[in-house]
């Protein structure tokens, strides 16, 4: 997600020579789309002369995104990524219909049983609903997939709802 400036800069000394200045800025964020999480942002600016004011400015623009996509932005995306693949990617689960605490810690270990579950956080639990954090090396589709139709404390547990990186599911 980004936005590029472009615009014309006049100078004496360019004026009398029938150059152009161009100048462009560029701003850009790096968004991990299935969490909506900026993962590297950066800025960039550039200038470029020429005959003709477009050339000049795409000239410009291209000089600011050689410089916006430096060494250190390249390397912070592919560790976010890598470490993603590595870690796991951080799942927002509601368990709906968990009726006490026994049932919830059932909930948890079977949870945390899955292939490819890092680990099983619980941030809340009250009211018949369980809410945990589940760090998981896929997406939230491919963890519904493994959980929804499945048993545990004697339930059959239910996928009702998936966005990004949140999974809601209930007990039936």
């Amino acid at each position: 997600v980004g936005s590029v400036t472009k615009g014309l800069k006049e100078t004496e000394l360019l004026k009398n020579s029938g150059m152009i200045s161009g100048q462009a800025s560029i701003s850009a964020k790096v968004v991990n789309c299935s969490n909506a999480r900026v993962v590297a942002s950066n800025t960039a600016s550039g200038a470029a002369y020429h005959v003709s004011g477009k050339v000049a400015m795409a000239n410009a623009s291209q000089k600011a995104a050689e410089k916006l996509m430096d060494r250190k932005l390249f390397e912070t995306i592919v560790a976010s990524f890598q470490d993603m693949i590595n870690n796991g990617f951080a799942l927002d689960v509601t368990v709906n219909n968990v009726p006490n605490f026994k049932t919830q810690k059932s909930v948890r270990a079977f949870l945390g049983d899955l292939p490819n579950v890092v680990s099983v956080t619980k941030k809340a639990f009250g009211g018949g609903k369980l809410r945990l954090t589940v760090l998981y090396k896929g997406n939230a589709d491919t963890f519904s997939e493994f959980v929804d139709g499945k048993t545990a404390a004697g339930k059959v547990i239910s996928v009702t709802d998936i966005a990004a990186n949140s999974v809601i599911m209930q007990l039936e």
